[in-house]
């Protein structure tokens, strides 16, 4: 996934999630029709964590980090 790291920005976060926990996790997601409607936090506390649905996901665990 590829996620700004401020609106209009050039500078990205890389997240690499697999699909096997998309698949596990698809009830804890908010869904439009078949499609997953992900909304990650940006707030310090709650970074990366999927607050749209009921899951309370965290995302934090795929970032990959700059080397």
């Amino acid at each position: 996934l590829l996620c700004e790291v401020s609106p209009n920005s050039d500078d990205f976060h890389y997240l690499k999630v697999p699909t096997k926990y998309l698949n596990e996790n698809l009830e804890n997601f908010h869904t439009i029709g078949n499609l997953i409607d992900l909304y990650l936090s940006t707030e310090p506390k709650t970074f990366l964590i999927e607050i749209r649905g009921k899951g309370n996901l965290d995302f934090s665990q795929f970032l990959i980090k700059e080397k």
